[in-house]
């Protein structure tokens, strides 16, 4: 604070010098035109950010990662801010309103709940597990969207794949998902983002438990297409 007095202190002289002919009235207009944006600037950056969490009710096994899952989120993602698409080319990270953990250790718990609650139904129904046909396999998680947009509406894009040890992929499945917000704030957009992504989780893990159960009864990865929520 006073390394900002001492500034506005110099500026306040810089303008003395130049502008003699101004009046005394002008020049205190400039002086506290400076104090109010350096108080504004020092209130800013006091500012305690809103945390969200979208995993405060899943079980401590979820979070685990015990299907080995690997998640890779964009770099906009990955920046700790919630994301609001401004644009059809543009988005903006938010600087006071942040995931209280790394999107991509949340991503992950949320698809580790639902692979978890496929594996519970193949066990009862005496089918094969999914987590002992990836005993051996690499799961990836590529998420490319996970905001809010202008309309509105949560926007979500996620690619789950299966890959063997060679790197041959197996199964891959792309979902994407757009939510309505029921309310303004970021409080709704976590809420539909959730529920969004909860919802591409379900089915991302319904299809790969049916793929576990018979492999070859579905198509060649490579040429599935892209489905919507």
């Amino acid at each position: 604070m006073r390394k900002q007095i001492k500034q506005i202190k110099v500026t306040w002289q810089k303008n003395m010098l130049k502008n003699k002919s101004s009046s005394p009235l002008q020049i205190l207009g400039t002086v506290l035109l400076a104090v109010s944006l350096s108080l504004l600037n020092g209130c800013s950056a006091s500012v305690n950010p809103e945390r969200y969490s979208l995993i405060e009710d899943l079980p401590a096994l979820a979070s685990s990662n015990p299907y080995d899952l690997q998640v890779r989120i964009s770099a906009t993602l990955a920046s700790g801010g919630i994301i609001m698409q401004t644009s059809p080319y543009t988005v903006v990270s938010a600087k006071n309103h942040r995931w209280a953990l790394r999107l991509e250790d949340q991503l992950s718990a949320l698809l580790n709940h639902s692979l978890l609650k496929a594996d519970q139904a193949a066990t009862q129904a005496h089918h094969p597990l999914i987590r002992d046909y990836l005993e051996d396999k690499q799961l990836n998680l590529s998420v490319t969207a996970f905001q809010g947009t202008l309309t509105g509406q949560a926007s979500i894009k996620a690619l789950l794949s299966v890959k063997d040890s060679s790197g041959q992929t197996l199964f891959t499945k792309e979902q994407d998902s757009l939510i309505p917000l029921q309310a303004d704030g970021y409080p709704a957009l976590c809420q539909a983002l959730q529920q969004g992504f909860t919802q591409i989780c379900t089915s991302f893990a319904e299809s790969l438990a049916s793929f576990t159960q018979d492999p070859a009864s579905h198509p060649d990865p490579q040429s599935s297409p892209a489905k919507s929520l």
